[in-house]
């Protein structure tokens, strides 16, 4: 199976046609010899899933790097659905476990390495968090001494000091 962020050429490049695999498409082109005025005849032929759905596009963003995502960014790469089917589609994933959500609009990619746990590490997405949410932080306490190698125990959990007003739990 092709990787879809490679880009394979085959074919010669000149008067000959040459074809290309991109981001799950091949792409069929012709090019002149001369490089100041080539022609680009372009015909896409769509691959069969071509057509990515909600779920398909959060189970991309992990391998590629990206464990965080809002609702506005869904709707960006989805322009042609309506906000209540993009809803829909989010809280699927998080019925699955798929992706949890620590803040309201703000959801997280469980990548296969933490199924078992149904979480991330908080190191993994908490300043993406802090940036959506406008916030500034630091990791404190039994946390900061933990990271620099100078607790006498382990920490239960990641403490973090915020500006004023403090962020309300979700739950409450």
């Amino acid at each position: 199976m092709k990787s879809p962020n490679a880009l394979y050429i085959s074919g010669y490049i000149g008067l000959f046609p040459i074809c290309f695999w991109n981001q799950n498409k091949w792409i069929f082109s012709i090019y002149s010899h001369n490089y100041t005025n080539f022609v680009y005849i372009c015909k896409r032929i769509e691959h069969s899933h071509s057509t990515m759905s909600v779920s398909d596009w959060i189970e991309r963003q992990a391998p590629s790097g990206r464990y965080t995502f809002s609702k506005e960014d869904v709707r960006e790469a989805f322009p042609s659905m309506t906000p209540h089917a993009i809803d829909n589609a989010v809280a699927r994933a998080v019925s699955k476990k798929r992706v949890f959500s620590p803040c309201r609009g703000f959801y997280v990619v469980v990548p296969e390495e933490y199924r078992l746990w149904k979480a991330v590490p908080q190191e993994v997405y908490l300043d993406r968090m802090m940036q959506y949410l406008g916030r500034s932080y630091y990791v404190s306490l039994l946390s900061a001494a933990e990271r620099h190698g100078a607790t006498h125990q382990a920490p239960m959990g990641c403490q973090v000091m915020v500006e004023p007003p403090v962020l309300r739990d979700k739950e409450r």
